[in-house]
This record gives structure tokens, sequence and C-alpha cells, in this order.
């Protein structure tokens, strides 16, 4: 008796562990659908979509450019190299680089060299 309800139990084990694997294979099964919008909602994406880029247009690069003209004053508050960034040589870059930012204004960074 006691083999035939040991032989039950891991039979009821089994059973219960096959169900388990199961139900959890299905639901992953169905979770990894993709869900398809509806009209609705694919109406509002396109809405969205279309105002985002009318905002980009509209400000164009504006938003994303940064300044290009540099202005490096001394200690003594005395110009020492202005232009912008792109046409600087060698040396007025490499003062520029040793130069801390103060502030940017109307497109124009002021940078000032403490030695």
């Amino acid at each position: 008796m006691k083999t035939v309800s040991k032989r039950n139990i891991s039979a009821l084990f089994a059973l219960l562990l096959a169900g388990t694997i199961l139900t959890s294979a299905k639901s992953d099964s169905v979770a990894s659908l993709s869900e398809v919008p509806t009209i609705e909602e694919a109406h509002y994406l396109e809405y969205v979509e279309e105002y985002v880029e009318s905002y980009y247009e509209e400000i164009g690069d504006e938003l994303f450019e940064s300044s290009e003209y540099v202005k490096v004053y001394d200690a003594n508050n005395e110009l020492v190299v202005a232009g912008e960034r792109s046409e600087l040589d060698e040396e007025q870059l490499q003062i520029l680089r040793q130069a801390d930012l103060l502030t940017e204004q109307s497109g124009t960074e002021y940078y000032q060299l403490n030695n």
C-alpha cells in the first residue's frame, strides 16, 4: 500500500509540474504577442509625430547651435584673442584652452586667462 501511495504522490507531483510548465509557457507566448494599436491610437501617434516635426522645422538649428565667436582676456582685462573658433590658429587655440569660461552672451563666449 505504501508503494502505491508513493507512486500516486509522485505521479501527482509530475502532473502538477507539467501543468505549471505548460501554464507558464502559454502565458509567456501570450505576453510576447505585440499589441496592434487601434485606429484611434494610430491617428494620435501620427498627429504627435507631425507636431514634433513641425516644431523642429520652426526652430531650425537655432536650439542646437553652439557659440562660435570667442573672446579671451588676460588677467589685466585686455583682449588677447577674438574671432570665430573655427578660424583661430594653433597659438590662439592654445591660449583659448588655457582660459576659463566666464560667460556666454549673444552667441559669444567670453574667457579669461588667470596666470
